[in-house]
This record gives structure tokens, C-alpha cells and sequence, in this order.
């Protein structure tokens, strides 16, 4: 910057304009739809990672990841990793979906969310039950090639 006065003298002085971020994007979450197995029972298991980016800048684009409190997950704020809270169980629920939310760190924070669908495997933890307890049958002696009873076994 320069300054002149009518009789020539002048003087000059550097300006500089920092432009701060106003924070106005969202995070994006990448790779979406999250989906994820693990087999059924682990605990505190790894089963898979989600990630973001802000186009802000400095702490604007920073992001955190939340999952809700009563979900079977839980996800590590910083990193995306999620983990399993305690052994899902196959039986009671073979599939689960749940809403992740991509949070901003800056002063507006703004909000991405996705869904992570965690599918859980049977590990063959539960014994077949038959439908009933008793089966009786009567059949007539010397009849071949007959077909007496039909049973019926699953798993719960």
C-alpha cells in the first residue's frame, strides 16, 4: 500500500488479508452404502471402517462420527473404525441398519448421515427343535414301501 501527500512525499506499507472459512459445507461421507458382516457373538469386534472430508478448512474440516446410543455398534469418533458393542445375536436379528451422522467440527455444525447395514452371521449356536414332542404312528405289519410319518425339525 502506498500513501502520497500533494508535495510527493510518500510512504508504503504491506498489507496482508487473511481470508478466514466460514464453514459452509457439509462433510461428505465416501463409499457409501456402508455394509458390513461379522459373524454373530464377537464383542468388541473390528467389522469395518466409514470415512468423510469437509471441504472447510482447518478445525471446519474436521469431522466426527456418531452412531445413537442404543445402537448395537459403536464407532470411534476420530478414526470411523466401528466396532461391535456386544455379540449380536443371528437368531434375534439377522440384519441391522443403523444411521451414522458425519458432524463438523466448526461453529455451524453442519451434518452428513448414511446408513451402515450390518449383516450377522449364524454360527450355528442353536440346536434344531422339532415342531412337536411326541409323534405316534399306526401301521398295519406287512404293509411295504409305506410312508409312516413325516417330522419336522428347525432352528428358532
Amino acid at each position: 500500500m502506498k500513501a502520497e501527500d500533494e508535495g510527493n512525499l510518500f510512504s508504503t506499507a504491506q498489507v496482508n488479508v487473511k481470508i478466514l472459512d466460514n464453514d459452509d459445507n457439509n462433510p461428505i461421507l465416501i463409499g457409501t452404502p456402508y455394509e458390513f458382516k461379522v459373524k454373530e457373538g464377537l464383542k468388541d469386534k473390528l467389522i469395518g471402517r466409514v470415512s468423510g472430508k469437509d471441504l472447510d478448512e482447518g478445525e471446519n474440516a474436521r469431522i466426527q462420527y456418531e452412531l445413537p446410543p442404543d445402537a448395537p455398534i459403536r464407532v470411534d469418533p476420530e478414526t470411523g473404525d466401528i466396532y461391535t458393542k456386544g455379540g449380536l445375536d443371528y437368531e434375534k436379528e439377522k440384519v441391522h441398519h443403523i444411521v451414522l451422522t458425519a458432524k463438523g467440527m466448526g461453529k455451524e455444525s453442519r451434518i452428513a448421515t448414511a446408513t451402515v447395514t450390518i449383516h450377522v452371521d449364524d454360527d450355528g449356536d442353536e440346536m434344531p427343535i422339532f415342531k412337536q414332542f411326541t409323534y405316534e404312528v399306526n401301521i398295519r405289519e406287512n404293509s411295504p414301501n409305506m410312508k409312516i410319518v413325516q417330522v419336522e425339525a428347525s432352528k428358532i
